[in-house]
């Protein structure tokens, strides 16, 4: 029973390994991002530089994986992966706090006087809403956060192209 297991578990490693192993090099081969930097180009209007994959056409496929690991560009590129994670989470987050509470400032009008439902509720008998008066502020509010921020997200794409046409 426990041989059985074993193998099992061997298998599994080995066929995770030689998975892992395509992986790379596909991503090696890609140079982690022709594919990105021509999206990023045509959505920002940013010109990407195109660069040959291979300088030398008669390389065996080992040579060519030896010079790609060897390649500034594919190490800038990882390293740009790294920094967009970290970004891209920061940025969802940032995203969908900022619109949610913009949006939220466009709704509470409606949904106080139309449907009675208070901003905030703690328990069964406290409710708390907006003044009728700050109706008009809220609604200008909202919408102004919404615009600066699409402006501000516009800005932040703008620069990250730049970033990504500098790391080819």
């Amino acid at each position: 029973m426990g041989c059985d297991r074993f193998f099992a578990f061997r298998l599994v490693c080995h066929i995770y390994l030689w998975l892992a192993i395509r992986f790379v090099v596909l991503h090696l081969r890609t140079r982690t991002g022709i594919v990105g930097g021509a999206t990023s180009g045509g959505l920002l209007g940013i010109r990407m530089p195109r660069r040959p994959l291979f300088t030398q056409q008669n390389l065996k496929w080992f040579e060519r994986l030896k010079e790609l690991a060897m390649d500034r560009h594919t190490w800038f590129s990882i390293l740009y992966m790294l920094i967009q994670f970290v970004l891209g989470t920061i940025y969802f987050v940032l995203f969908v706090t900022v619109l949610s509470i913009s949006l939220s400032f466009i709704a509470i009008p409606v949904l106080q006087e139309l449907f009675n439902l208070p901003t905030i509720q703690v328990g069964e008998g406290v409710r708390y809403f907006f003044p009728t008066w700050s109706y008009p502020l809220l609604v200008i509010g909202g919408i102004l956060l919404w615009t600066i921020f699409m402006n501000l997200a516009r800005g932040i794409g703008q620069l990250h192209g730049r970033m990504q046409s500098h790391c080819w």
